[in-house]
């Protein structure tokens, strides 16, 4: 039985502090970006500037088309900052942002 209750301990010691969405991950290893950081993207953008705003790169998730043509299109997925399995993607076609999305995201 001791044991069980130190363990019990030891997750909650770990779990303190955490937020929803630092207890998973949608796409390991991407940042986590937050609502403020989502709504400042705007269609058009580079990928440069999405991932300057965001502060890093985010997992591909399928791509489709020629690269370097202007049909060449990318989704990406980020984790996000928020509640349970928050995340984001956005799409780029032809080097240009032209559509996100987010689920959970704060």
């Amino acid at each position: 039985m001791n044991h069980y209750v130190i363990t019990l301990g030891i997750g909650v010691v770990l779990l303190t502090g955490c937020t929803p969405s630092d207890m998973t991950s949608v796409h390991d290893g991407t940042p986590k970006v937050t609502k403020a950081q989502f709504s400042r993207l705007k269609t058009g953008m580079s990928l440069g500037e999405v991932e300057g705003i965001i502060g890093g790169k985010c997992s591909v998730q399928s791509e489709t088309g020629d690269m370097g043509t202007e049909f060449h299109t990318v989704m990406y997925g980020c984790d996000g900052s928020g509640d349970f399995g928050a995340n984001m993607n956005f799409m780029m076609q032809g080097g240009k942002l032209i559509s996100k999305a987010q689920f959970g995201l704060k």
